[in-house]
C-alpha cells in the first residue's frame, strides 16, 4: 500500500476500547477503534497487545511508523511515572521515535468538548469524574478516586446497585425486580449462587461488572421501581460531582457530558441536565461533539504550537 506521508496520532485509552485518530499533514483525518487500554496493574500486558494492534492497523492504512511526527495519549492513571515509562518503552519497541505527550482522560475529554480547552466536563463511564479549566488556567477536579471508595453515578456503581438490588430481593429485604430475570438470562444462570460465583470469580474486572449497567436501563424502560431508583441515585451523584466543580470555577459556565452512561442512558442524562439547570441556571449544558481521541490530538497540536 502507498505511504500517505507524515501524520499525528491522538489516542483515548479506555477499559474496554481505545479510540485512535490519525491526522495527516494535509488535514485529512481517519479514526478507528482498537482493544482495551489499562496501564495500571496486571492489565499492562493487555495494553501492550492493544498498542501492537494499533501499530498493525496503521501499517494497513499506509501509515509508516517512521513517518509519525507525534502521539498524544489520553488515559486514566497517566500521572503514575511507571505508566508513562511503560508506554514510552513499548512504543519505542514498536518503532515509534516521535514525540510523545500524555494527558489525563479528563483533559482530553474537555478538549474534545471545547476548542479553546476551557470549560467543564462531566464523565460517567466505567468510573466517574468532573473536571474544569478556567481561562486563567485554574483546574478543578471532583471524583475519579476509583470504584472502591468513589465513582458514584458510574457504570460500575450502577451495576453494583443492580447486583445489590437483586440480592436484597432474593432475601426479601427489597422489592421484587425484573432486573433479576434480565440478569439470570445475561449470565445464563438460574439462581443467586450463580450470581455470587460470577461476581467473586478470581480476576473479575470492574469493566466486566460495569457492563451490566445496561440491564438497569432495560428494566427502567419497563417501569421497574428498583431500576428507576438506581437511575435517580446515579443522577443525584453525578449532579453532586458537577456542582462541586461549578462552585469552584472562576466564572466558567459551560458544562459538557461525556462517557458511556451519559451517552447511552437517556433517562439519567435528562434527569441530570434538569437537576443542574435548576441548581445552576447560569450553566449551559451540552454534549461533546468530538471524540476524546480528537481531544488528545488537539492538545498535542496546541502543545506543539506553544513550542514554536
Amino acid at each position: 500500500m502507498e505511504e500517505k506521508g507524515q501524520y499525528l496520532i491522538g489516542m483515548d485509552g479506555g477499559g474496554t476500547k481505545t479510540s485512535v485518530v490519525v491526522k495527516w499533514a494535509d488535514g485529512r483525518e481517519e479514526e478507528f477503534l482498537s482493544g482495551p487500554f489499562n496501564i495500571n496493574g496486571q492489565e499492562k500486558e493487555e495494553t501492550a497487545r492493544t498498542l501492537e494492534e494499533i501499530a498493525a492497523s496503521l501499517k494497513k492504512r499506509g501509515c509508516a511508523i517512521s513517518l509519525c511526527q507525534g502521539i498524544g495519549v489520553g488515559c486514566a492513571g497517566i500521572s503514575n511515572p511507571e505508566s508513562e515509562s511503560f508506554l514510552h518503552k513499548k512504543l519505542s519497541e514498536l518503532g515509534f521515535s516521535c514525540r510523545l505527550d500524555f494527558f489525563g482522560d479528563q483533559e482530553s475529554a474537555l478538549a474534545s468538548a471545547f476548542p479553546d480547552g476551557c470549560g467543564m466536563i462531566l464523565i460517567a463511564g466505567t468510573g466517574s469524574v468532573c473536571y474544569g479549566k478556567s481561562e486563567s488556567g485554574k483546574t478543578v477536579r471532583a471524583g475519579g478516586w476509583g470504584h472502591l471508595i468513589d465513582d458514584g453515578g458510574s457504570g460500575y456503581a450502577i451495576a453494583r446497585d443492580l447486583f445489590r438490588a437483586v440480592a436484597r430481593a432474593e432475601d426479601g429485604r427489597g422489592e421484587t425486580t425484573v432486573m433479576k430475570d434480565l440478569l439470570w438470562d445475561a449470565l445464563e444462570i438460574d439462581g443467586i449462587r450463580g450470581m455470587i460465583r460470577y461476581l467473586y470469580a478470581p480476576g473479575r474486572s470492574k469493566k466486566e461488572i460495569a457492563s451490566f449497567a445496561k440491564l438497569v436501563a432495560k428494566a427502567a424502560a419497563l417501569g421497574d421501581r428498583e431500576a428507576l431508583k438506581i437511575e435517580a441515585r446515579a443522577a443525584d451523584q453525578l449532579c453532586e460531582l458537577a456542582s462541586c466543580v461549578i462552585f469552584r470555577m472562576e466564572g466558567e459556565r459551560r458544562l459538557a457530558f461525556s462517557g458511556s452512561v451519559l451517552q447511552n442512558n437517556g433517562r439519567i442524562r435528562a434527569q441530570l441536565a434538569d437537576k443542574i439547570r435548576r441548581l445552576h441556571p447560569e450553566v449551559e449544558v451540552c454534549k461533546t461533539e468530538k471524540s476524546a481521541a480528537q481531544g488528545a490530538l488537539a492538545l498535542l497540536e496546541r502543545k506543539d504550537e506553544g513550542k514554536r
